[in-house]
């Protein structure tokens, strides 16, 4: 019982410590020319200490950018956004939509917890024990502070389309290289758990894909750049099976056994997928698409239970690739 007292005891302190920290947010987001530490000690029911340490978190782990004038205390103009009103779909919607990134990434991200935080002070009880329970896992998580720095130097760069100075590692490259690109679009994925930024790039000259966990190093420069108005991201990236588009889109049709019919069907993988169920209970599957590594991973990862039976250059990769595979734990039998 002690143990379990003193273990409920810690969490709730842990609650009521986010809490604490998103009113103080709120408050100074709502007071545009500050507040007194002595008005804030107030209204939150504590000690002055224990607002400055409030204020020092909010900044070291929330990235909250806080200026201090005197006794005075607010947060950077331009780093809130006015206030939007959600219906509770709506914000059931972001919840999951956090929730999703966070599960991708694996990393602890300041922002994702600050969104968590802020979305738990306007939904029903019931959710905001399910979004406390996602706060205080994703707490637990490891840090990337390289990663973070990535994704907010690339996000100020994209609205503000100045143009970026990145150190980046290709799959297949050995050594680092810099580039210079100017963001278009970002883009997260679940078939590869990362997010992408997609960018023109200086040195190849075209739009390119390039996966922020490999940038390892990031300037923004003074001069800026502008998106073509003709560039739309969503059709860019509709013949793509992630986010890598710079093969030519084929015409693929595939068979999938009757065991996989139904999971299949219930899915849609691609916006360009078309479904045709067979009379003997296998599933004919066409789609256009770019003949990526990501794509043809999908396709091995079902095993023997799919057959690729257009186009005759993608079928002969599966083959070729079941082949190696084959003859890889051939050689290192033990038996």
């Amino acid at each position: 019982m002690e143990n379990g007292g003193g273990y409920m005891g810690a969490n709730w302190k842990k609650r009521d410590r986010t809490a604490r920290m998103l009113k103080i947010q709120v408050l100074l987001g709502q007071n545009p020319y500050g507040l007194k530490i002595e008005e804030i000690a107030r209204r939150c029911s504590v000690n002055k200490r224990t607002v400055y340490r409030d204020l020092q978190a909010l900044e070291s782990e929330l990235n909250v950018p806080i200026w201090q004038n005197g006794n005075k205390r607010g947060v950077v103009e331009g780093y809130h956004l006015p206030p939007i009103p959600f219906t509770l779909a709506e914000a059931v919607n972001i919840f999951l939509a956090v929730r999703l990134m966070q599960s991708c990434s694996g990393w602890y991200d300041p922002n994702i917890a600050s969104t968590f935080i802020k979305l738990n002070s306007v939904v029903p009880p019931m959710l905001r024990t399910q979004i406390q329970n996602t706060i205080d896992w994703t707490q637990k998580q490891p840090k990337n502070e390289r990663l973070i720095h990535v994704f907010e130097v690339l996000i100020q760069a994209w609205v503000s389309q100045h143009r970026v100075k990145v150190l980046y590692q290709d799959l297949t490259e050995t050594e680092p290289q810099e580039r210079t690109i100017e963001p278009y679009f970002i883009e997260p994925t679940t078939r590869s758990r990362a997010s992408y930024v997609i960018a023109y790039c200086n040195t190849r000259k075209s739009i390119c894909s390039f996966k922020m966990s490999r940038i390892e190093d990031i300037q923004i420069r003074p001069d800026t750049y502008i998106i073509p108005p003709d560039f739309n991201a969503i059709e860019y990236l509709s013949s793509a099976w992630a986010v890598f588009v710079e093969e030519p889109v084929e015409r693929v049709k595939l068979c999938f056994k009757p065991r996989l019919s139904r999971p299949i069907q219930e899915a849609r993988w691609h916006p360009s997928q078309v479904m045709e169920p067979q009379e003997d209970g296998s599933l004919i599957m066409e789609l256009s698409v770019n003949n990526t590594y990501d794509f043809r991973s999908w396709i091995l990862g079902w095993g023997d239970e799919v057959e690729v039976l257009e186009p005759v250059k993608l079928r002969n990769q599966i083959i070729n690739i079941n082949e190696s595979v084959r003859n890889m734990y051939a050689r290192n039998s033990r038996t």
